[in-house]
């Protein structure tokens, strides 16, 4: 799968509940089957960002289906 944030980054602090020992900034995030990361987001201003998940096809890379949702700060 890949998760994006409509263009906000975000670091990634911690991998399958473990902290990595150093935090990455990223906008885009490729994960496999079961993996988890933890995630902080910092809005720079209030706005609206439209996450979104791409499920990828693990033979071809082709994006197989979608899903979308709204990250509101105020």
């Amino acid at each position: 799968a890949r998760v994006s944030l409509g263009g906000l980054p975000f670091d990634v602090v911690a991998s399958d509940g473990r902290p990595l020992q150093t935090a990455y900034t990223t906008g885009v995030l490729e994960l496999g089957p079961g993996e988890r990361y933890d995630l902080l987001i910092q809005p720079p201003l209030p706005s609206v960002w439209t996450a979104q998940v791409d499920y990828l096809s693990d033979y071809t890379g082709a994006v197989l289906g979608s899903v979308q949702t709204q990250i509101v700060a105020t």
